[in-house]
């Protein structure tokens, strides 16, 4: 039995024009998920930033437990604070690394990584002052000048680790009030 041309005509005009719907749907996923391929430019340099800074914090641990051992100098408040930023460090390097940052785990969200940043600037400005404040004071012991070029090198990494640190809190929080997305 054959339809008439004018059902046929009316049950394909019925059907939805999905083409469209599909096209743009595909289009949105794929902008989505480009990192599932080939990461961006910006993830690598901030993949690179990171394991740069992890690297260079790994290099001023060894650098104080060195000026601790020879000279017995460092605050152990800057070892510690040191060691958080490794952890940090290491923590967002694998958040850039794994596909747990596309995924609702979180702490490997970016919120988590800005209040870790934020912790680390406060251990920080507390190693800083307790360099400042006890390792190159002069009222408890007189210093030798190696002890105190020994401690000025490290305030200064200090001091660099705690300003990268508060760099990034604020780019994050400037970009997510003015964008209303977080940057990665």
């Amino acid at each position: 039995m054959r339809l008439p041309l004018s059902a046929l005509q009316f049950s394909f005009l019925s059907l939805p024009n999905t083409s469209g719907l599909v096209r743009k749907q595909a289009t949105s996923t794929t902008q989505k998920m480009s990192p599932s391929g080939i990461p961006s430019l910006y993830e690598i340099l901030q993949l690179g930033i990171r394991a740069t800074v992890l690297v260079g914090s790994l290099a001023v641990l060894a650098l104080m437990i060195f000026v601790r051992v020879k000279f017995v100098t460092i605050d152990t408040w800057s070892i510690a604070a040191v060691c958080w930023c490794i952890c940090v460090d290491t923590a967002e390097v694998f958040r850039l690394l794994s596909t747990g940052r596309r995924t609702n785990v979180p702490w490997l969200s970016v919120t988590a990584m800005i209040t870790l940043d934020l912790i680390s600037v406060i251990f920080l400005t507390g190693a800083i002052l307790a360099t400042l404040f006890s390792d190159l004071s002069h009222s408890r012991v007189e210093r030798t000048r190696a002890q105190i070029g020994w401690c000025l090198v490290v305030f200064w990494c200090q001091i660099a680790l705690a300003g990268y640190h508060f760099m990034l809190v604020m780019l994050h929080c400037f970009h997510r009030c003015k964008y209303g997305t977080d940057l990665s």
